[in-house]
């Protein structure tokens, strides 16, 4: 009986250590990224440490940290570290790349903000005066609406020189 609990905890012991050494990818093979799968071109990350703070209907939480932007051949890709990809952008759908401060995002009126707040909307005070500046992605989507992705990062300036590059009519 104890040479069959040894032998067992011996086993035991040594599939995890299987485990833990085997790389993830090949463990789980539907964990690569789907962008890969589809694309078959190389992936290319352009910021890693950025924070989505909103504008995309399709995402439906605002403020994700943790958020990786990438590249491909075709897109534009937000990179959730938990969830995966979140958003592809067509790079030919993508019409400006700014650095804007809260107060300018704040001050321009968007549909969503017309709709939820009437006519109201062009009279909502500004609370505050701050100058956290932000990169904001202005694209076409796949219903030919103008729709803005902002993206906080600690070093804006490079990351939207970075973009810039990706995209040569921008230059």
């Amino acid at each position: 009986m104890d040479k069959i609990f040894l032998i067992t905890i011996g086993l035991l012991f040594i599939l995890m250590i299987v485990i833990v050494l085997k790389p993830k990818d090949n463990f789980n093979k539907d964990s690569n990224d789907n962008t890969d799968k589809v694309n078959k071109d190389k992936v290319t990350p352009i910021a890693i440490g950025c924070t989505y703070i909103g504008g995309c209907p399709k995402i439906l939480d605002s403020h994700i940290e943790g958020i990786v932007i990438k590249r491909n051949s075709h897109n534009l890709i937000l990179h959730d570290v938990f969830k995966g990809d979140i958003l592809l952008v067509p790079i030919n759908s993508i019409k400006s790349i700014t650095v804007q401060s809260k107060e300018q995002i704040s001050q321009r009126v968007t549909i969503s903000r017309l709709i939820a707040l009437g006519v109201f909307a062009f009279g909502v005070p500004k609370k505050e005066k701050n100058i956290t500046k932000y990169i904001v992605i202005n694209y076409i989507n796949d219903k030919n609406e103008n729709e803005d992705i902002v993206i906080e990062h600690k070093n804006v300036p490079i990351v939207a020189e970075r973009l810039h590059k990706i995209i040569p009519e921008l230059n």
